[in-house]
């Protein structure tokens, strides 16, 4: 009897004890009720905030305490994880989501009526869920430029970058400048978000690291745009204040994957100015004026990109043209030139600029050094498929497969030489004029043409090539059949 007694009150013991435990788990997640309120019945019953009398006011089994504003209520849980249910949130001013805070807000939207930015983050936040809407008032809004509307901001420096950042199944929605803005950002990931009707960038960077887009979908930037410009995901560097980069650095080693762009007509899906190592792979870019671009970045007063981009890689991205800009574009500048960047794997198809009068390809480079051009396919290219244009040093054009070249201009071709200064290798390319080219288009009958042969040194190996006219201008010293 003493013994099984024993047992009963050790197992009473073991079970407060676990219960204790739960409460402890579940207590330390905080949440947080929305105005106008909404019918919610938390999990904890130890732990609610409703509406009182204009006041927020959580309830707990330690006291009661009063926030005025949402903000304080997030400052009184920084660092916590916090819990908000489903509901509508006016916000008037910008909330700061304070350094170590985990916000869980499926089902929760912020919205504004007014062009504001709606969050600012500090570093080691985590959020989770939830909706941010610039603009309530209209759906076409967004396409007039305001600066101040920014659906999240990060704001670092050189000594104290934002740093850990994670947003995951949010959707960013109507802002008249930016979904996602961050200047001194270091490592920050945004996964499974959607970032739809922006008037200038739908996620953009400046000297930062380390940011990963991942599985994301940003569409329907403006045709507006800001100055002309509108990018969907861009990583770039200020130039309004010095060109010394150990106070401004270059963005870098930053990578954009499995991501659907969209609908930027004005201008650039995938940007990157002056940056290095920056990566877009496994992307579906569709109804964008110039799906992929890695420039250079303008100087603090008249120099034209400055700084190149370097080490920078296109892998494998699926690339729908819609004949108004080039597929891809990689270039340098005169005195500093783009190094070692590779266009690998991509497919792209209606690229380039369906022009008489300007004529570029479905990608074209030009003023790099080390460029490699390999394993890309390139289908009804407008003017030419690959255009090599301007002193470009020591590039590999190597197992693409070009099929067929829409014909809007007598200097168009499947690889073209327009300008001077190039010296590189072409091999193992399929260049295929087909049997059945796009229903009324015109296609081009060069294969590989020399516009321009002073100053151009390459070396021509094996390449399948059945234009009619596979080889334009290649004889001289200019080319070395190999």
């Amino acid at each position: 009897m003493k013994i099984g007694k024993s047992k009963s009150i050790v197992s009473l013991f073991v079970v407060l004890l676990l219960l204790v435990s739960s409460f402890v788990l579940v207590a330390d997640k905080k949440a947080f009720a929305a105005t106008p309120p909404v019918t919610w019945s938390p999990t904890d019953k130890g732990s609610a905030v409703t509406l009182s009398n204009g006041n927020l006011t959580l309830a707990s089994s330690t006291g009661v305490g009063e926030y005025a504003t949402l903000q304080d209520f997030f400052d009184a849980y920084a660092g916590n994880p916090i819990e908000l249910p489903k509901g509508d949130y006016l916000i008037t001013s910008t909330l700061i989501i304070r350094e170590g805070t985990t916000l869980l807000a499926y089902g929760s939207s912020f919205y504004s009526t007014t062009n504001i930015t709606l969050l600012a983050l500090e570093s080691n936040v985590k959020i989770y869920g939830l909706e941010l809407h610039g603009i309530n008032t209209s759906e076409t809004e967004y396409k007039t430029h305001t600066a101040s509307s920014i659906g999240i901001n990060l704001v670092g420096n050189l000594a104290t970058p934002i740093e850990n950042i994670l947003l995951e199944d949010c959707y960013i929605h109507d802002f008249a400048n930016s979904g996602v803005y961050g200047t001194f950002v270091n490592s920050m990931t945004i996964n499974k978000c959607k970032i739809f009707r922006i008037s200038y960038a739908g996620i953009l960077f400046t000297s930062s690291s380390n940011i990963k887009v991942l599985n994301s979908h940003i569409k329907d930037l403006s045709p507006n745009g800001s100055g002309g410009n509108a990018y969907n995901i861009a990583f770039t560097r200020s130039n309004s204040v010095t060109d010394d980069l150990e106070v401004l650095p270059l963005s870098r080693d930053c990578l954009v994957d499995s991501c659907l762009i969209e609908n930027n007509t004005l201008w650039e899906g995938l940007d990157t100015h002056g940056g290095e190592n920056i990566r877009f792979t496994n992307n579906t870019i569709r109804g964008v004026k110039t799906p992929i671009a890695f420039v250079g970045v303008n100087g603090y007063g008249t120099q034209v990109n400055l700084f190149p981009p370097n080490r920078c890689l296109a892998d494998g991205n699926t690339i729908y043209g819609i004949g108004t800009g080039i597929g891809i574009v990689l270039a340098g500048n005169a005195t500093n030139r783009a190094k070692a960047n590779t266009l690998s794997n991509n497919t792209l198809v209606d690229c380039g600029i369906n022009s008489e009068t300007i004529t570029a390809g479905a990608i074209k480079f030009y003023l790099t050094e080390g460029t490699v051009i390999d394993g890309n396919t390139l289908q009804d290219s407008y003017c030419s498929a690959i255009d090599i244009y301007s002193y470009n040093e020591g590039f590999v054009v190597t197992g693409n497969s070009i099929i067929d070249v829409r014909h809007e201009s007598t200097t168009a071709a499947g690889i073209i030489f327009r300008s001077t200064g190039n010296k590189g290798h072409i091999a193992s390319n399929f260049i295929i004029k087909s049997a059945s080219p796009p229903t009324g288009a015109t296609v081009s009958d060069q294969g590989v043409l020399f516009v321009t042969t002073t100053g151009n040194e390459v070396t021509l190996g094996d390449n399948e090539n059945t234009f009619t006219n596979p080889y334009v201008n290649c004889i001289g010293s200019h080319v070395v059949f190999l």
